[in-house]
């Protein structure tokens, strides 16, 4: 039986609707989800909302297919956003909060290599303050999750952000992202931020000699490329990490990848020793 718990990305299946989501779960006998796009569309408040009964009822049609969420992935900068798009935070969280989510996933934004200003850190100072005092008044237990991605895609990034910010936040590892853009190993990135992970990506790509999809590599079926898939679950595994692992198959961002059905045998062949 495995240590750890599996799932995936709606972002790999963006068309689908809930319905759809909870069937290829099931098929492939997938517990956990994270939800990111539901029915063609990154609002995925708005698609949960049209069901009926909204997302309490979504959560009890899921359940009965033993599938759970685990995370619910907003597009919220939390060091650029401005206070207007709060809003649009509130109402994923309240998504989140009644599918029974535990996190509620940010971004830090900027890019690569950029340096962390006093103004970004500020806005972000003010957005977890806002997020820590509206929280404690709604009674909510979804919680924000900073991913590491965008200009906090390495170790240092990370820890200068929560230096600057008021301290340390729960953490979305995105493991592909510390390996091929900071060119950290999984081992070096959990020694310092393990403490922290509550979530984690796994993707697997391979080099390319010219830019694929505008990238200086090509996803592939998770165990078919170049990124140590069974060590970072090793990792996962003797750390005795409990979150979910969560295959982030990027078909809403690069719609020439396979279908997320055709994938995930892959991706279970990849995670039945863990």
């Amino acid at each position: 039986m495995s240590s750890l718990r599996f799932g995936f990305s709606t972002l790999g299946c963006p068309d689908l609707d809930i319905v759809a989501v909870r069937a290829l779960a099931a098929k492939h006998r997938s517990r956990w989800i994270e939800i990111r796009t539901l029915g063609g569309s990154t609002d995925f408040a708005a698609q949960l909302a049209r069901f009926p009964g909204g997302a309490p009822a979504v959560r009890d049609f899921l359940l009965e297919a033993d599938v759970r969420v685990a995370l619910v992935a907003s597009s919220f900068c939390i060091a650029q956003a401005a206070e207007s798009a709060r809003s649009a935070l509130i109402t994923e969280a309240e998504a989140g909060e009644a599918l029974g989510a535990k996190w509620l996933r940010v971004f830090g934004g900027g890019d690569w290599g950029a340096p962390f200003t006093s103004e970004a850190a500020a806005i972000a100072r003010a957005h977890r303050t806002w997020w820590s005092e509206l929280r404690a008044a709604r009674g909510w237990t979804i919680d924000l999750l900073l991913e590491i991605h965008d200009a906090f895609s390495g170790t240092p990034q990370i820890l200068e952000f929560f230096a600057k910010t008021g301290g340390p936040m729960p953490l979305l590892w995105d493991t592909h992202h510390t390996w091929k853009i900071a060119g950290e190993t999984a081992a070096f990135t959990w020694a310092a931020l393990g403490a922290h992970v509550r979530h984690v990506h796994v993707k697997d790509s391979v080099a390319v000699s010219e830019a694929w999809d505008r990238l200086p590599y090509k996803y592939v079926a998770p165990g078919h490329g170049e990124f140590p898939t069974a060590a970072t679950f090793s990792l996962l595994a003797t750390a005795g990490f409990t979150g979910v692992a969560s295959l982030e198959w990027e078909k809403q961002w690069h719609p020439s990848l396979a279908v997320l059905d055709a994938v995930l045998p892959d991706w279970n062949a990849a995670t039945a020793a863990f």
